[in-house]
């Protein structure tokens, strides 16, 4: 969904850049130097030349280590234990052994031997009855030879079911279309930036909640295994009441 936001933090390949915002402290840098912090480069945020501190995910836990700064409150660490938090230095950073608190993500790089990795969103509420979907549009970075798929589930229920109003048999139906087809064997697909009109609209319109599913491919083939990494930092799904 696009809600006008113009500020957010980005995930590029597990090392995390932008800017958090706190009514009662002011902004939160996530990653950055003496000189300043995350600079936006017309997609994404960025960090600059040899940063001094950044927030990481672990490639294999998911777990989010390291630093981010604000002027008020100082340093806000992400995982540490009753010896300290994060160690490491510059943009690489990692808990200490057995960390008494952390903060866990379920996102996971395409990396060795995955070809393909699936996402799927949380349930998004219109707040509409009778919802037309119109468009999806993706940003990140799309390296040579990977691919960036999407399918969207939608349903006058909550958790997806298809019997409304009772909602209790069925579950989220995801489909794509090849451009002419629609179903689940199908995906959209476009470069970053470029909206996708929903070809399958009208079996998708008319339903208040919705889902969508990416899947990252780290080849053209979605099957050949690629060190390639496609990333996603935001995905608009433009929809009308």
């Amino acid at each position: 969904m696009d809600c006008g936001v113009n500020y957010f933090v980005s995930n590029n390949g597990g090392k995390l850049a932008g800017w958090g915002w706190s009514d009662s402290f002011g902004w939160v840098s996530f990653c950055g130097n003496s000189s300043g912090g995350s600079t936006w480069d017309g997609s994404t945020f960025v960090c600059p030349s040899s940063p001094t501190y950044e927030v990481n995910i672990d490639n294999t836990t998911g777990i989010i280590s390291g630093w981010a700064w604000n002027d008020e409150i100082g340093w806000i660490s992400f995982c540490g234990n009753a010896s300290g938090g994060s160690t490491g230095s510059g943009a690489d950073w990692s808990c200490p052994a057995s960390p008494t608190y952390y903060v866990q993500t379920s996102w996971l790089p395409i990396i060795g031997n995955n070809p393909a990795g699936n996402f799927v969103s949380v349930t998004y509420d219109t707040l509409s009855s009778a919802p037309a979907y119109n468009s999806i549009m993706w940003r990140g970075v799309l390296p040579t030879d990977t691919r960036v798929k999407f399918q969207l589930a939608t349903s006058k229920c909550s958790n997806g079911a298809d019997n409304y109003p009772t909602c209790s048999t069925g579950t989220w139906n995801f489909i794509g279309s090849d451009g002419t087809n629609c179903g689940s064997v199908f995906w959209y697909e476009s470069a970053p930036d470029t909206q996708i009109n929903l070809g399958c609209a009208s079996s998708l319109s008319g339903k208040r909640y919705f889902k969508y599913q990416a899947q990252l491919c780290s080849s053209a083939d979605c099957e050949t295994p690629s060190e390639s990494t496609p990333t996603i930092t935001g995905i608009i799904i433009n929809w009308s009441p």
